[in-house]
């Protein structure tokens, strides 16, 4: 499952559109219900603020202390990040 929140799932954030297959189960939230699906076609699309939709969202969410899931997320982020920080010359 996939969760995006306020993103327009654009060409750097995917990877080159690669980070998400179309059997990927998508949640879509943006505040703007013209961004939602324009890449891909979520299984629920939400038209909300993301701020309103988290204040209902984040209260009925366990947390996962998983040590595999928490260095996977971390790993997971350092290369995007790495991915999407310009080259310097």
């Amino acid at each position: 499952m996939v969760l995006g929140l306020g993103t327009r799932f654009s060409q750097i954030t995917t990877q080159e559109y690669t980070l998400l297959t179309d059997t990927a189960n998508l949640i879509h939230v943006d505040i703007s219900p013209d961004e939602i699906g324009k890449v891909h076609t979520p299984s629920l699309a939400i038209a909300a603020d993301i701020n309103e939709f988290l204040k209902h969202l984040l209260p009925n969410i366990e947390a996962n202390n998983n040590p595999t899931r928490i260095q996977l997320v971390s790993t997971l982020h350092e290369q995007y990040i790495e991915y999407s920080t310009p080259k310097q010359d």
